[in-house]
């Protein structure tokens, strides 16, 4: 039907039916549906004769609730059947038209994916005088079914209905079946009697709908995707779905889905509106000359699933990240539930930032503002959006909303920017750059002396401000000698805010309120932690588990290849660290790059500087003459690398953080440095210098600790450091080193074998001097990453032995420097105590008994930084 012929069917006017969720209602709607009578829902807000189009008949409706049964016949016309007037969340509003095809369409599709019979007996708790209340009725009708409407949307009502077998079928949207989800109890074993269930109009996480389909086991579950123009465009079928990533998503396009160049959903199809009318009359096609409608609505399509976004005007653009404000909502209403419904978020033009996050509140959610602000950190802090402090608060008496109580964003921009033109300094008066308690002024000066002249703000965690393990094991001791409470560092660790650290000290919040879950960045950066307590462990055992194994008369190729780990595996978790933390963080804040770097090459310089002096006194003891090649031998470790590579960080790091592409640059330099090292190896061979430049030699090549063989792994492990920056998804990021991991240690020790036979169990250097024995390490440090990754989400859960161990392993990862920089003294100093006479027992137990002295006393009070 072309636009002429719907204005002339318009032009005989339509039936106005008063909105109310009733019998009554539903039965003068279905009349006019049998009748072929164009109607519309009307309600107060909007004068249905400012669009132009004539009302001959108005239909009041009572208030009458209960079960109804209308059998309804769908009929595939292309004459207009409804009017739906929208004000919309922006712009002016609108009047939709439906035509009797579209409506057919939908009740039909609808039926035949949820595979509904006339056995239907639904509790429909959406009003019906809504586009998905109304559609349900209209499919149950053409089933055959009957519905039952309430007198609002009671979950003790629904278990008492399911026991009585009154009802096997439930509709709502996901901020009702939440109620039922943080009580799930209420329904019980009731809920293996639900046969059907369709969920719509608002975004649901992926884990609610597998806690849905668990709680409703033999329900028939059905999320869908659509509009006003287009209802239930795609469809998801929840209760069939195993894939955790397309949980997320709202069902597969079919070809009725394609996004546009920008981003935006378009749909087609015999659902899709043909036209609207705007307020005073005019008319508009809604769809182009291929039959597509563009929609306000962004997406992304994988793997024929569509993903949705939120609406165009819903995205906020934080430090180049776009999120959703009606994700972040949901998420921050599943942390603080008391305020649901009751606050909004918006972006809003910033100066410094581009844009900043405005959280407006109304109460009673205006009574708990700090509680709502650190929610919402944590909510964008699992989207990796650093907020940096730019989060305005603004309470209002009443959010602007919709007549379907949806949020008007636009509007709550016009208000924000009204008030800041009133007030230019109104936004100091909230939480953006609100002055500081005493108490997180005092916490950030303590992580400032640590991690350098940072900007903290009360919403960023210490890992936000560029924290990692070796800081953070400074900071926690830093904050136990200022005298602060153990619950304060035990929040710090676990990737707490700066305001929620400090609520510890006032006594404001226990432990348990702000370390239920752990943030991508604490769960990054303790399992960086414990691969690096892996890599130290190799260490030690590459040291001192051949006589440890011969005391205990074990073989000492049990751990060979295991120990072979150490010096290649720490150089890679090494270049890990700086590709996760330093190389990001040099476009915000080089100099705080710069003074962590020299902190760290200060305590490695040092232990270089003792070891060579130790060494040097060994020679000397032992009678060889101290001369220019004596000092190179004496002061070469891998501590010389390590301080290398930490003294000329602004040598090497600047290019680096200009790069448009690191990851693959990285990775080429990588390969350049393994082939820098074979050549240099050739270069550096022959005799010894006799003199101090043999440091230099060793250096170059010829020794296994040399610049090129380690800067080959570093460069492999900033690539993965950096590439783990650049991902939104954690858990996308965890199964993808379990998998590269996994085949990498796999595929290489098979080449290994294939090539040299049993090197996995031999002394062999070929492990960690072919690419493909530095292949096998750097996957078995991606593997063991990975896996601690997927141990991170039980920290919260855990207890007893879990947590014991879990806490000594990243006790020990947390100590990793100073274990692999003192460890090293021990053999020297017991070589000189035995040249000295000193029984051999006594000279090994001494320097023995020292470190570990050094590392319980050090460890016990790492240990107790991670909550108990």
């Amino acid at each position: 039907m072309s636009l002429d012929d719907i204005k002339t069917t318009l032009s005989r006017g339509f039936t106005a039916i008063e909105a109310s969720n009733s019998i009554e209602f539903l039965e003068a709607a279905f009349a006019a549906y049998d009748r072929g009578t164009v109607f519309s829902i009307t309600r107060s807000d909007i004068d249905p004769t400012s669009f132009g189009v004539p009302v001959t008949e108005h239909r009041h409706a009572t208030q009458t609730r209960g079960w109804v049964t209308l059998p309804h016949e769908l009929r595939a016309s292309d004459d207009p059947a409804q009017i739906v007037f929208t004000s919309g969340t922006e712009g002016a509003p609108k009047a939709i038209i439906l035509t009797h095809r579209n409506l057919a369409d939908v009740a039909g599709r609808l039926n035949d994916v949820m595979q509904v019979t006339s056995d239907i007996r639904e509790y429909v708790g959406i009003p019906v005088t809504y586009s998905f209340g109304l559609g349900r009725a209209r499919a149950v009708a053409a089933a055959r079914g009957s519905i039952f409407l309430p007198e609002r949307f009671d979950p003790t009502e629904i278990h008492r209905m399911l026991q009585t077998n009154e009802i096997n079928a439930i509709s709502a949207v996901p901020s009702l079946w939440r109620l039922i989800l943080t009580a799930p109890e209420v329904i019980g074993s009731e809920g293996a009697k639900v046969r059907w269930i369709e969920i719509g109009s608002q975004y649901m996480s992926g884990p609610e709908k597998r806690l849905l389909r668990d709680l409703f086991p033999n329900a028939r579950i059905v999320q869908h995707y659509g509009m006003t123009e287009a209802s239930r465009t795609t469809f998801l079928v929840i209760s069939d779905e195993d894939d955790p990533d397309r949980l997320e998503s709202v069902g597969a396009i079919g070809d009725r889905v394609r996004l546009s160049s920008g981003g935006a959903i378009e749909v087609t199809g015999p659902h899709v509106s043909p036209a609207r009318i705007n307020s005073g009359g005019e008319m508009t096609n809604l769809i182009d000359g291929d039959g597509w409608l563009r929609t306000s609505d962004r997406g992304e399509i994988r793997d024929g699933y569509l993903f949705y976004l939120g609406r165009l005007d819903d995205q906020m653009n934080l430090g180049g990240i776009k999120v959703g404000a009606e994700a972040i909502e949901v998420r921050v209403a599943e942390l603080v539930p008391e305020a649901s419904g009751h606050f909004a978020v918006t972006s809003v033009p910033d100066p410094l930032r581009g844009e900043a996050v405005l959280l407006a509140l109304e109460p009673p959610a205006s009574d708990m503002p700090d509680l709502i602000e650190a929610a919402l950190v944590q909510a964008l802090r699992e989207k990796t959006v650093r907020v940096g402090g730019a989060i305005r608060v603004s309470r209002l008496e009443q959010l602007p909303r919709t007549v379907t109580s949806k949020i008007k964003r636009a509007a709550l921009r016009e208000l924000e920017a009204d008030a800041t033109n009133r007030d230019p300094d109104s936004s100091d008066r909230t939480n953006t750059l609100r002055d500081m308690t005493e108490a997180e002024a005092k916490i950030a000066a303590i992580w400032r002396r640590v991690l350098g002249d940072v900007e903290i703000g009360p919403q960023n965690s210490f890992y936000d401000s560029g924290g990692d393990s070796l800081s953070g094991m400074q900071v926690g001791l830093s904050m136990e000698g200022a005298g602060l409470p153990r619950a304060a560092v035990n929040a710090t660790f676990e990737g707490a805010s700066l305001s929620e650290v400090a609520a510890q000290v006032d006594g404001k919040l226990v432990a348990s309120d702000v370390t239920s879950t752990l943030t991508d960045q604490t769960r990054l950066t303790w399992s960086l932690t414990m691969t690096r307590a892996m890599v130290v462990l190799a260490v030690l055992l590459s040291h001192w588990g051949p006589g440890l194994l011969n005391v205990i008369g074990l073989p000492e190729t049990l751990f060979i290849s295991f120990t072979r780990l150490g010096t290649p595996g720490f150089a890679f978790v090494f270049g890990i660290g700086v590709g996760l933390y330093m190389l990001p963080e040099m476009s915000r804040n080089r100099q705080a790059v710069y003074h962590r770097a020299d902190r760290a090459v200060l305590l490695v310089g040092i232990g270089a500087i003792l070891m060579g002096l130790i060494s040097l006194l060994y020679f000397q003891q032992r009678g060889d003459p101290i001369n220019g090649l004596t000092i190179g031998n004496a002061f070469y470790s891998v501590l010389i690398y390590y301080t290398i590579m930490l003294a000329t960080v602004r040598l090497w790091l600047p290019p680096l953080a200009r790069l448009k592409a690191p990851v693959s640059m990285l990775l080429a330099g990588a390969l350049v440095f393994w082939g820098l090292w074979q050549l240099m190896r050739e270069v550096t061979a022959g005799a010894q210098l006799v003199s101090v430049l043999e440091l230099g030699r060793l250096m170059a090549g010829a020794g296994g600790y040399n610049v090129f063989k380690l800067g080959t792994m570093t460069c492999a492990g900033m690539a993965i450091g950096y590439w783990i920056w650049q991902q939104k998804d954690l858990d996308a990021v965890r199964k993808r080193l379990v998998l590269v991991g996994g085949l990498g240690v796999v595929f290489c020790g098979a080449a290994l074998l294939q090539a040299h036979g049993m090197v996995l169990l031999t002394q062999s250097t070929r492990m960690h001097t072919s690419l493909i024995g530095l292949g096998f390490y750097g996957s078995l440090c991606l593997l063991a990453f990975g896996i601690f990754l997927t141990l991170m989400p039980w920290w919260a859960a855990a207890g007893g032995v879990l947590r014991i161990l879990l806490k000594v392993v990243l006790t020990f990862g947390g100590l990793a420097l100073p274990i692999y920089v003192l460890h090293q003294f021990v053999i020297p100093i017991y070589k000189i105590l035995e040249i000295q006479g000193v029984p051999n027992t006594i000279a090994l137990a001494a320097p023995m008994a020292a470190f570990l002295v050094i590392l319980l006393y050090l460890g016990q009070r790492v240990y107790r930084m991670y909550r108990a």
